[in-house]
């Protein structure tokens, strides 16, 4: 059976992707690009060659400030734990620096091991205008209010305005198509009446999020598994942030609602992770070697087989140099013959070799291949390396070894007849 290469996924994810006004990037957990989309590209007029294999926080989106790159790479060692991030931050294009909402997850296996982290970022640079136009409407609200409405209702965001106690304002019409309430109906409500939210796999109701951004004047923001379920029974998987308004004073006198139709960005997550369970499962019932390491030599993604016939966890040796693995422990020679195989490979050669290794039930020769995976300049970015039991090659090597010592025994017997 044929195994695809990542480079013959690659354009499905691109086709899947392209077409998303967002930022999307798959890393391995190290951090580095294996794959992004093209809106990010187009920003700065970069290609994929260009960042594939780069850590995302030396990539030029980032490379106009030390202290993002450093705030990047700290979530993304948290990231690489588990955790998940939503951050507002700037990033490099070719009009200058970009406000984005940025976000870091986790992509788990069907063993429940982090596999791959996805980073995501939007464009949010409508919503701090927004914000600072609301500031400015507080001093003269009555003169302004028609023009502020105007920006608000040809935004693509539902927009909710509060008073100090959480009743309805104002909203916008994306608002009042997705809570299906008019704003003449929703005029005084509380904003729990109008804006019902429940956990998208739970289904459970969750209680008040924005009562801190009114006692506080903190920002909330809430993204992750989070569904509008609206008085018509249609649910909306969506993302909310609720902003404080201030007064000259400083004082909240209510808070603003932006609230983002996620259905897209969701469907897409899910079918991009039904897609990897699907490809990881048909490589794990695989009964060889298969893996994918980086130009060098460190181990990104292995099947099943070689982890059980070591006995060891993927977070054993993902990330790791493969040589270093169990199956070449204290064998140095071993160790450095994959070296070299991996460093041939990484220039471009496809190599094979057989290879002793060692297993729970002692040693075995393998027959070891290394597949280069070049991008479209030609460069190398992956490794593709398979292992496979040579038994029953060897078995008829010996069988036609036998066969050929059958034969000159017969022709040499024959010889001693005739010279008799």
């Amino acid at each position: 059976m044929a195994i695809k290469t990542r480079e013959e996924q690659q354009p499905s994810l691109q086709a899947l992707f392209d077409d998303m006004h967002t930022l999307v990037a798959l890393l391995d957990i190290n951090g580095a690009f294996t794959f992004v989309n093209n809106t990010p590209l187009q920003l700065l007029g970069l290609s994929q060659e260009d960042v594939l294999g780069t850590k995302i926080w030396a990539s030029p989106w980032f490379a106009y400030s030390p202290t993002t790159q450093n705030l990047i790479q700290s979530l993304i060692s948290r990231a690489a734990n588990g955790e998940a991030f939503l951050e507002e931050i700037q990033i490099q294009t070719s009009n200058g620096l970009t406000w984005v909402e940025f976000s870091i997850h986790a992509v788990y296996d069907a063993k429940g091991k982090i596999s791959k982290l996805v980073a995501e970022a939007r464009d949010i640079s409508g919503r701090h205008k927004i914000a600072q136009d609301h500031e400015q409407a507080l001093e003269a609200l009555k003169s302004s209010e028609q023009n502020l409405a105007l920006t608000l209702n040809n935004i693509g965001e539902g927009i909710i305005a509060t008073d100090t106690k959480g009743n309805v304002t104002w909203m916008n019409p994306v608002a009042e198509k997705l809570l299906a309430h008019d704003r003449g109906e929703a005029w005084g409500q509380t904003l729990q009446t109008i804006l019902p939210l429940i956990h998208t796999i739970t289904g459970l109701p969750l209680e008040n999020p924005f009562a801190k951004t009114l006692s506080t004047g903190e920002t909330t923001r809430l993204s992750e598994q989070l569904t509008l379920l609206n008085r018509v029974g249609s649910k909306t998987e969506i993302e909310i942030v609720a902003s404080p308004i201030r007064d000259r004073k400083q004082e909240v006198q209510g808070m603003v609602i932006t609230i983002n139709d996620m259905t897209e960005t969701y469907l897409l997550r899910q079918k991009a992770f039904k897609n990897q369970q699907r490809i990881e499962q048909l490589l794990d019932d695989v009964q060889t070697l298969l893996g994918i390491l980086e130009p060098d030599g460190t181990v990104t993604f292995l099947n099943t087989s070689p982890l059980q016939m070591a006995g060891i966890q993927p977070e054993e040796i993902i990330g790791k140099k493969l040589w270093d693995g169990p199956w070449f422990e204290d064998d140095t020679e071993t160790q450095n013959e994959v070296r070299g195989y991996l460093q041939r490979a990484s220039a471009g050669n496809v190599v094979r070799g057989d290879l002793k290794v060692k297993t729970l039930a002692g040693t075995i020769w393998i027959e070891f291949n290394v597949h280069p995976i070049p991008d479209e300049s030609g460069t190398v970015v992956e490794l593709f390396v398979e292992g496979r039991d040579p038994s029953a090659r060897r078995n008829v090597e010996a069988e036609r070894e036998k066969a050929l010592r059958d034969l000159q025994d017969r022709e040499q017997n024959l010889a001693i007849t005739l010279d008799s």
